[in-house]
């Protein structure tokens, strides 16, 4: 008695795998989802390590600013498909490094740097009519801040209404 296996692919090999996901910002959260430009295959799962600690992200922590972070991503072959032995990925359009593993999956990893949050310097000045001087501001951009009080003081018969934007009033003082 003969016995014979064949196996046949009914696509091309896998051998390019692109994937995006939002790079790591700043309190902001771990990506909930990711893109894959690849016929052919599937993401089965995905998450991020701190590269400080070695630890896994949560997905309800937020990112911390100035800190490497690595995307591992584990995707698998649809029917009738395969994964090339020579097989390239890039995440962002970053070189990826892409690996075998167990059971006709592949794991790509990648290293992300998340952005710190820019600072602003908020300077105030006393408007039209109005005199003296305040310090200027520095915060960190992301978020909101509390305005200062007026120090300025307004021309004979005019009182503080708010403090304003390119001519708009934004902030009003009650």
């Amino acid at each position: 008695v003969e016995c014979s296996i064949s196996f046949e692919c009914a696509g091309e090999p896998v051998e390019q795998i692109a994937i995006t996901v939002e790079n790591p910002y700043e309190g902001k959260l771990p990506a909930s989802q990711i893109g894959l430009n690849a016929e052919g295959c599937n993401i089965e799962e995905f998450r991020f390590y701190d590269m400080e600690t070695l630890e896994l992200v949560d997905k309800s922590t937020p990112f911390i600013g100035g800190r490497g972070y690595m995307l591992v991503a584990v995707l698998s072959a649809k029917e009738g498909y395969a994964f090339s032995e020579q097989i390239s990925a890039t995440v962002n359009g970053q070189y990826a490094v892409a690996e075998n593993a167990a059971l006709g999956l592949i794991t790509v990893e990648a290293f992300l740097v998340c952005e710190e949050l820019p600072y602003f310097i908020v300077n105030f000045s006393a408007g039209e009519g109005g005199s003296g001087n305040m310090r200027e501001v520095t915060v960190k951009g992301g978020g909101y801040f509390t305005l200062p009080e007026c120090e300025f003081e307004g021309s004979e018969g005019k009182a503080f209404l708010g403090w304003s934007l390119d001519g708009t009033v934004n902030a009003i003082v009650t």
